[in-house]
Formats: C-alpha cells, sequence, structure tokens
C-alpha cells in the first residue's frame, strides 16, 4: 500500500509543460542524401563512458531498466553536463509550475525519491549520482508494460516510457491534433527525432527560464536534435565504445 501511495503521488506530479512536438511527415525511408552516421561524437561518447558508472549504479536501484536509457535522457536534456542552468539539475526533472512553485515540487519530488531508496541528503542540482537515481525512478514509474526477461527494455516499451518521462503529449499524433487516434512516441521529437534519417519533428511548448516573465520560455521551432530513443540505440550499438 505504500509503495502503491508512492507511485500514485509521483504520477500526481508528473510533468504536463514539458516541450512537445508537432510533427512533419516522415518519409517511408531515409532521404537518399542522409548521412547516416552516429549522432555523439568522439568527446561525447568518452563523457559517456566516464559517467557509466552513476547510470549503472541508478538503475541498478531501481531496477528493470537499461542503463543506455538514462544515458539518452541526460543527453536529451542537457547533453551530458553536470549541471543545469535551469531547475530541475542535469536530467530536466520539470514536475510543472514556475519559479518558487516549481522549486517546491522539485524538492517534494526529491523528498519522496530518498524515503522511497533510504537515501540521507542528495541534490539533483548539486549532485549527479542522486540526479541519476531521481531521473531513473521517473523512467521506470512511466512504464506500462512490463520488460522482458532479461532486463533489457522492448522497443516500443522503452520509447513509450522515454516518451512519458517528457509528458505524453496529446497531440504527438501523425496529425498533430489531440483528437487523431495515432497516438504514439512515434510523433514526439524528444523521443523519435532523427534528422540524419529524414525524421524532422518540431518542438513546441514551455520550458522553465527565470529570466522572463512568469518563469517560462514558450519555444516553436524544428527539432534539429536525435530523440532519446535514437540515441538510446546508438548508445547499444557503440557498447564496444563504452566498456
Amino acid at each position: 500500500m505504500i509503495k502503491f501511495l508512492l507511485e500514485l503521488a509521483l504520477t500526481v506530479w508528473r510533468s504536463i509543460r514539458k516541450p512537445v512536438g508537432v510533427p512533419v511527415p516522415i518519409p517511408a525511408e531515409p532521404a537518399a542524401n542522409a548521412d547516416r552516421g552516429f549522432y555523439l561524437d568522439a568527446r561525447q561518447i568518452r563523457v559517456v563512458r566516464g559517467l557509466r558508472g552513476a547510470y549503472e549504479a541508478a538503475v541498478k536501484l531501481v531496477g528493470g531498466l537499461p542503463w543506455q536509457a538514462l544515458a539518452a535522457i541526460h543527453y536529451r536534456e542537457n547533453e551530458f553536463a553536470l549541471r543545469s542552468t535551469t531547475p530541475g539539475g542535469p536530467f530536466q526533472l520539470d514536475p510543472g509550475g514556475e519559479g518558487p512553485d516549481l522549486r517546491r515540487r522539485i524538492e517534494a519530488y526529491e523528498d519522496l525519491v530518498r524515503k522511497a531508496y533510504g537515501i540521507d541528503g542528495g541534490s539533483i542540482e548539486t549532485d549527479l549520482a542522486f540526479a541519476a537515481l531521481v531521473a531513473a525512478h521517473e523512467l521506470r514509474g512511466k512504464i506500462r508494460t512490463e520488460l522482458t526477461r532479461d532486463e533489457i527494455a522492448d522497443g516500443d516499451v522503452l520509447a513509450d516510457a522515454l516518451w512519458g518521462y517528457n509528458g505524453r503529449a496529446p497531440f504527438h499524433t501523425s496529425t498533430g491534433t489531440a483528437d487523431d487516434k495515432d497516438w504514439s512516441w512515434r510523433w514526439s521529437p524528444y523521443v523519435a527525432n532523427d534528422p540524419k534519417r529524414g525524421v524532422v519533428l518540431r518542438l513546441r511548448g514551455t520550458i522553465p527560464d527565470a529570466s522572463v516573465p512568469g518563469g517560462r520560455r514558450a519555444i516553436d521551432r524544428p527539432d534539429g536534435r536525435p530523440g532519446a530513443f535514437v540515441v538510446y540505440r546508438e548508445l547499444i550499438d557503440r557498447g564496444g565504445e563504452l566498456a
């Protein structure tokens, strides 16, 4: 019952205003001139290799997640930086709200995670290991279907969970309208964007920004970055470089 109430509370605090995407047509095949290479450069691979221990420790505590998924979120949210200029830490936890209210919600979420895993102290703003645990816990809570027995997430299951981490916008659909039945992670730039293979979705929504009135800044632009699931698959493919 305690676990159920904890998960219920975490669900209530989930983000509802993270950047969301408006789709553009996706070609059936990659563009003829598309670069089929990887997105991460040698420096970024070195960073991932150095942070792998923190990712692995977090997913071990939470259970049932591949560490590469956490690294993919870290890339997508902050391009592997250890600090963030906006509230939410390097994995950009965003439980909604603005200014002091956003910070209060983040602190409440941190406290819930500390209690869940018996941890004293820690802040997502200054402690990468704790930030990774918070992100892993949030991602694990977004899984709606059981994982495979070897605990390597099934593709659709993990992609859907990554979509959940970003808020599952109701107009992530083939037409970009909320009444479309084709509601899926495949229309989320956060998850599925893959410009090198012709998949470019539009990023639209608000993000925390203390420099503007109200504490949140609107964005509306094509997304030039790879989605988290695309980065996850790249990290799997490049496992030899990360050992």
